[in-house]
């Protein structure tokens, strides 16, 4: 899980491209889908750039993530019950890409 001095990053101010090490970045909500998103965004420091190394590889966040299988079988029961929760491509992606996307999904 991530804790607030994992997201202590002023983007305003700091260049991407600068970035000692890595933080997490909540971006400025310029789009209605960013916002049902709850999207996250990774600026990796250059020293993991340049090494190419994932964020499961870094030592400060190796152990706030978590991997989770989920098995084939089960897809078809989750996703309705995302529905049935309110989670579905129109939800997800509010334009009508996501809105033709659920429409089908119906039938």
């Amino acid at each position: 899980m991530a804790h607030n001095e994992d997201f202590n990053l002023d983007i305003e101010t700091v260049s991407p491209f600068e970035v000692s090490e890595t933080k997490l970045v909540r971006p400025r909500i310029i789009k209605q889908r960013i916002n049902n998103q709850s999207g996250v965004f990774s600026i990796p420091s250059s020293e993991e750039l340049i090494r190419k190394r994932d964020m499961n590889e870094n030592p400060v966040f190796n152990q706030k993530l978590i991997k989770v299988k989920i098995s084939s079988a089960c897809l078809s029961s989750i996703r309705t019950d995302l529905n049935t929760l309110g989670v579905n491509a129109f939800t997800i992606f509010p334009e009508l890409e996501g809105l033709c996307t659920f429409a089908v999904a119906l039938f």
